[in-house]
C-alpha cells in the first residue's frame, strides 16, 4: 500500500477526500525507495484510489521561483526529497475545478483575481522540509519557491489524483 507510505490514515482520505490542506511529516530519506519504482508507485496508488495518476518532477534553483500563481483541478501530492520548498496559499477561485470545467490553463485569473492576488498576503503559507508529504486539495491556488542556498527536489513530486466525482 504505498498510499500509506505518503500519507497518515488511508482510510480517512480515501473516504473524505480532504478539501483543506494537510501536511505528512515522513524522515528524511524515507521515500526515496518509492521513485525507483516510480511505474510501480503510480499503478499501485492507481489501484487503490481509482483515480488517474501522472507524476511530474521539479527541480528548483536555490531561492528561485517555481510556477507562478496557478491552480490545479486536481487533488496533488507533493512530496519533497531534498532543499526546502514553501507553498504559499490562497484560498480557491473556482470552486471544485476539474479538466472540463474551470481549468485554469483555460480560464486564466479575472483582472479582480489578479489584483486580489497582487495585493493579498497568502492565508497560509507551508514549507516543507526533506521527507515532508504534502496534500493539496484541487483549486487552491499557489506559487511555490525554493527556499535556503540548495537547489529544491521533488523527483516523481506531484501525484495527480484526477477525481472526477465533487466531494463537499
Amino acid at each position: 500500500m504505498p498510499l500509506a507510505d505518503l500519507v497518515d490514515d488511508v482510510p480517512e482520505i480515501l473516504k473524505n477526500w480532504p478539501t483543506e490542506p494537510l501536511l505528512f511529516h515522513r524522515a528524511p530519506g524515507a521515500l526515496a525507495h518509492l521513485w525507483s519504482l516510480d511505474s510501480v508507485l503510480r499503478r499501485e496508488i492507481q489501484g487503490e484510489t481509482g483515480c488517474l495518476v501522472h507524476v511530474n518532477a521539479y527541480l528548483t534553483p536555490p531561492g528561485a521561483q517555481g510556477l507562478k500563481y496557478h491552480y490545479d483541478p486536481y487533488v496533488t501530492l507533493i512530496v519533497q526529497l531534498s532543499g526546502r520548498k514553501a507553498w504559499p496559499l490562497h484560498p480557491p477561485f473556482v470552486e471544485n475545478p476539474m479538466t472540463e470545467h474551470g481549468n485554469f490553463l483555460e480560464r486564466g485569473f479575472t483582472r479582480e483575481e489578479r489584483h486580489h492576488l497582487a495585493h493579498t498576503a497568502p492565508v497560509r503559507t507551508f514549507t516543507l522540509e526533506p521527507g515532508d508529504v504534502f496534500w493539496l486539495p484541487r483549486g487552491f491556488v499557489h506559487s511555490p519557491y525554493a527556499v535556503g542556498h540548495e537547489p529544491s527536489l521533488e523527483p516523481g513530486d506531484v501525484a495527480e489524483l484526477a477525481r472526477q466525482a465533487t466531494r463537499a
